[in-house]
């Protein structure tokens, strides 16, 4: 009879949070995250940490050692641009890693648009950026 009851509120709890949960409510509720599809004419975003050097040239660093990942950031994005203060505190996180002297750090979107499916060129969108002063 436990057993029972067990199952019951299992699939009550699935139930409901199928209907009205979201990914915070996994497993009870969908994981979104594989049960949707991007739009195949829409447009694909793709968080990226990039160190603008003071000679001009980008330096990709998104996956450096030891510093916060993507997943992560992406968790925090509208926090980052709205407070341009927290984005200076993920500057010892990157620019060690630089391959010469860092003017600013940014935040930026590489937006892959897609046709029928197909990624075409990407375009990058800054979210926001932060100063490195004082930084080799």
């Amino acid at each position: 009879m436990a057993r029972l009851v067990a199952v019951v509120v299992g699939l009550t709890l699935v139930i409901a949070g199928t209907v009205h949960g979201q990914d915070d409510d996994f497993p009870f509720g969908p994981f979104r995250m594989y049960s949707t599809r991007d739009d195949p004419n829409g447009a694909v975003r793709e968080l990226r940490v990039q160190l603008l050097l003071t000679s001009g040239a980008v330096q990709d660093v998104t996956n450096a050692s030891g510093a916060p990942r993507r997943a992560e950031l992406e968790g925090r994005v509208g926090d980052l641009a709205a407070h341009p203060d927290e984005v200076a505190k993920l500057v010892p996180f990157y620019v060690d890693h630089a391959s010469g002297p860092v003017r600013e750090l940014r935040l930026v979107w590489l937006i892959h648009p897609l046709h029928h499916g197909r990624s075409s060129s990407p375009r990058t969108s800054v979210i926001c950026s932060t100063p490195v002063v004082g930084r080799p």
